[in-house]
């Protein structure tokens, strides 16, 4: 007889009377082989306890899951899913949280012994001592926001079990995860601001980013990801179709789907920034045509060989320009938040707003610029004030 394949079977006799049966086949998890063995007091019995191991090989659940730690299903799960379903900037953040977060203190639990009151501890303790480097003042709890991070990659990797028949629930469902806390109110520059701020950089060699972000509002990530392809000059509209992004790794790479249906839009260029756009393609040209380059993408914004240019990098010039300029130092998506400062103060509609910087929803947009909105409320309230007599 030939070797039998994986999961056929074997039954046997004992000397002690008993039967026996084993079934050898591959851990999906771990890669390594497996004979798990049923026993029993006659073949019929056996033969039943066989027939019901292999229906459940063939099925997908695995024949020994309490011996699956769930540091290794974490590790499975990023390798063969979260890799090939997510970006690397997502799947980087994945890598870094459960190796510095979570397989920590949860990875030597067995998959199928792991309990919601468990992860709720875990969430709960994060809270109070959660940094991987501790800070001198004695606060070293984690943010709602940086819990909820590390939060994501447990429910999808629990999430896929189920789907495997690894495990009959996913006990992360009942676990009180941590909220999206609003954010923060960034600080905006005026309008005078901007246009000091512009005033001040004119002989930048890329003045006509800075130009650009600040009638449009674009992401950096946006910004830098513009090819010239992007830009229809004849109807004065630039089309968001990718962006240049940096992992938290370090690594610079191309999203060719922007983060989510809203960020994929055309926004019109007004008239006034046209000119400078024009001559910096000329400019670039030139650039190119003395050092007899021909760089893979044509982009708008880029360094003198036409290589992309490193989004921290960016940012940092831009904080030297505008100490340069005299005004507010605020960060580059502070800019971002100027143009939406600007147009709700011109009564441009929220909707609107949200529609032009890309947001997914008009609520995010209202969370983000709720210290906007309070002054054109107050704006508004006092105008109603005229109507009473004095």
């Amino acid at each position: 007889m030939g070797k039998r394949g994986q999961g056929e079977g074997n039954i046997s006799k004992r000397k002690d009377g008993l039967w026996q049966a084993s079934i050898m086949y591959t851990d999906p998890i771990t890669g390594k082989k497996k004979r798990p063995t049923v026993y029993g007091k006659t073949r019929s019995e056996v033969k039943d306890k066989l027939i019901k191991m292999q229906s459940e090989l063939q099925t997908g659940i695995n024949i020994s899951p309490d011996k699956i730690l769930f540091g290794d299903w974490l590790d499975k799960w990023l390798e063969n899913y979260a890799k090939i379903d997510t970006d690397k900037g997502t799947w980087q953040g994945y890598e870094t949280n459960i190796k510095n977060h979570i397989k920590p203190l949860l990875g030597d639990i067995p998959l199928t012994k792991l309990e919601t009151d468990t992860l709720q501890s875990f969430y709960n303790e994060k809270r109070v001592n959660g940094r991987v480097k501790k800070l001198k003042d004695g606060n070293n709890g984690l943010s709602e926001n940086t819990i909820r991070l590390i939060h994501a990659p447990i429910y999808s990797a629990l999430k896929q079990a189920v789907e495997n028949k690894m495990i009959p629930h996913n006990v992360a469902e009942a676990v009180k995860h941590p909220k999206r806390v609003k954010r923060t109110t960034v600080p905006s520059l005026r309008s005078e601001e901007l246009t000091q701020y512009l005033g001040e950089i004119k002989s930048d060699r890329n003045y006509a980013a800075f130009v650009l972000e600040s009638v449009t509002g674009l992401r950096r990530s946006e910004l830098l990801g513009l090819e010239w392809h992007h830009i229809d000059f004849k109807r004065g509209i630039v089309n968001i179709e990718q962006t240049l992004v940096r992992s938290p790794k370090g690594d610079v790479y191309f999203k060719d789907k922007t983060k989510n249906e809203s960020s994929r839009r055309t926004l019109t260029i007004p008239d006034e920034a046209i000119p400078h756009l024009l001559v910096h393609k000329v400019l670039q040209a030139q650039e190119r045509k003395l050092i007899e380059v021909k760089p893979k993408r044509d982009l708008v914004f880029c360094q003198v060989d036409g290589e992309r240019i490193n989004p921290s990098t960016f940012s940092t010039h831009h904080r030297k320009l505008i100490e340069k300029s005299g005004v507010r130092n605020v960060s580059f998506h502070s800019l971002r938040h100027s143009v939406a400062t600007a147009l709700l103060e011109a009564d441009v509609d929220l909707k609107t707003v949200a529609d032009i910087l890309g947001h997914s929803s008009v609520e995010m947009a209202g969370d983000i610029y709720a210290d906007v909105l309070e002054r054109m409320k107050r704006k508004a309230s006092n105008k109603l004030g005229s109507i009473v007599p004095v």
